[in-house]
């Protein structure tokens, strides 16, 4: 058996990138699995991928930025399986253009606040609040990034708002520690995913791999 026999995890972002990879391993571990995706096509895919290694998976359509489509992703997961052990916070959006501090748009500043931290505020709220109700001594596990701290050009918005993930998680680990809930955050560094693929290919950041 796995480590994650008979758990239950709430995977936001589950239909690709970092959710996605985190679905199928924790789905080997043992665990049951409730990938949350806007996109269903591609939520779809990680779910029936999941089932066929012989995982146990559901897929739940959920926009993260609205709190009736993340209150409809916890109930479905409890009626589906019976409780909330986990959750991983991988939904978020970057790289995208417009990001010229200078240029940069009100709407394009409101949309990475919407989408990376309201949408952090609104999922670990909703499942904390059901581990609470239920006296679950859960994880909640966000996805920040190492822009948090080491920013870059054209970043303003996305680092802010994972500088907001950074402060909310260790406020939310201060408050439900009481309640036998453990939260940190991941800070990763470039990973290749779909939308960061043709940053990979650029002379500098084979320049920065070269240097480790």
């Amino acid at each position: 058996m796995g480590r994650l026999a008979g758990k239950v995890a709430v995977i936001t972002g589950g239909g690709k990138g970092i959710g996605r990879g985190v679905g199928l391993r924790y789905s080997l571990e043992g665990a049951k699995v409730a990938l949350a995706q806007r996109d269903e096509l591609t939520l779809r895919a990680s779910v029936d991928e999941i089932q066929r290694q012989g995982g146990n998976a559901i897929g739940v359509p959920a926009d993260i930025r609205r709190p009736e489509a993340v209150q409809r992703m916890v109930d479905a997961t409890a009626a589906a399986f019976g409780d909330i052990h986990i959750l991983v916070h991988a939904a978020g959006i970057g790289g995208r253009p417009g990001g010229e501090f200078l240029e940069q748009t009100p709407e394009y500043w409101q949309s990475y606040l919407d989408t990376n931290l309201t949408g952090t505020f609104l999922v670990c709220q909703a499942v904390a609040r059901h581990m609470v109700a239920r006296a679950t001594r859960g994880r909640i596990i966000t996805i920040g990034s190492i822009n948090a701290w080491v920013t870059q050009a054209r970043a303003s918005a996305y680092s802010a708002s994972k500088g907001g993930v950074w402060t909310l998680t260790r406020a939310m680990a201060w408050e439900l520690a009481p309640h036998g809930i453990a939260v940190n955050m991941l800070a990763p560094g470039p990973i290749k995913v779909e939308r960061t693929a043709p940053m990979h290919t650029t002379e500098r950041f084979k320049l920065m791999l070269e240097r480790f």
